[in-house]
């Protein structure tokens, strides 16, 4: 049966959840193991599926180090998922569990009400107006500036909200895909702190702006890939790491 995986994990790690057909187990090899699951061979994939993928690496990692694996990586079987993942790339393994032994990944997104952005930047209207003529083209380069100023405004507010934050933070990373109005970070923070960072995050009261924290998750955001994509024994990894 092909198998999904899910991630790598030491020998031994808890396993989430009750036991189900459809549910994680560890393919153990020397004190390393993947977490896999059946991959269904009667039905498409679905979104689900790649929602159950995040559930389970997300519940794995409050138990301990995890390096996640993307959505869509698969095995053939319990052989192919210990000689073709674990073994080729066991001492890059290895050393990432020992770097997240402590951490996990947070999300914390910051939206900011527009009108409030808006006026943050329009502290002088003269400032605007001289931004642009009368014609199209004018109007449009004031707009892409004002836009400019609106996202300057949003990362310099964020940095200040978060700020007592920062403080459990071993890595920050900008998440990709910003929207124009919300700020989105990722967070490497000690799994026995992340308590206190959702209470700071939670007791962040401030007009015009919600803000939240998602999270324990698996630390996708600040793996580190195996040197120039080769493996243990020199050869390109198949894996993307």
């Amino acid at each position: 049966m092909r198998l999904n995986l899910h991630g790598v994990v030491r020998a031994g790690h808890p396993l989430p959840g009750p036991a189900r057909s459809d549910a994680a187990r560890l393919v153990v090899w020397e004190d390393l193991a993947l977490a896999v699951s059946p991959r269904p061979a009667d039905r498409d994939v679905t979104p689900h599926d790649a929602t159950q993928h995040l559930l389970t690496l997300s519940a794995l990692v409050r138990q301990g180090p995890v390096v996640p694996l993307r959505w869509g990586t698969v095995a053939e079987d319990d052989e192919s998922a210990r000689t073709e993942v674990i073994r080729p790339l066991a001492h890059h393994l290895r050393a990432e569990l020992d770097r997240l032994e402590e951490f996990v990944e947070a999300h914390v997104y910051l939206r900011f009400d527009e009108e409030t952005a808006l006026q943050a930047v329009a502290d002088d209207p003269a400032r605007w107006r001289s931004r642009g003529g009368r014609g199209l083209t004018d109007r449009i380069k004031a707009g892409e500036a004002i836009a400019r100023d609106v996202v300057a405004w949003r990362q310099a507010r964020a940095d200040e909200l978060l700020g007592p934050v920062m403080r459990y933070a071993a890595e920050v990373q900008a998440l990709e895909e910003q929207e124009h109005l919300e700020e989105r970070r990722a967070l490497l923070v000690r799994r026995e702190d992340l308590p206190v960072v959702q209470e700071v995050i939670g007791s962040i009261a401030v007009a015009g702006v919600d803000c939240r924290l998602v999270g324990p998750l698996p630390a996708f955001t600040f793996l580190r890939a195996v040197s120039k994509g080769v493996n243990d024994r020199g050869q390109e990894s198949r894996w993307g790491w």
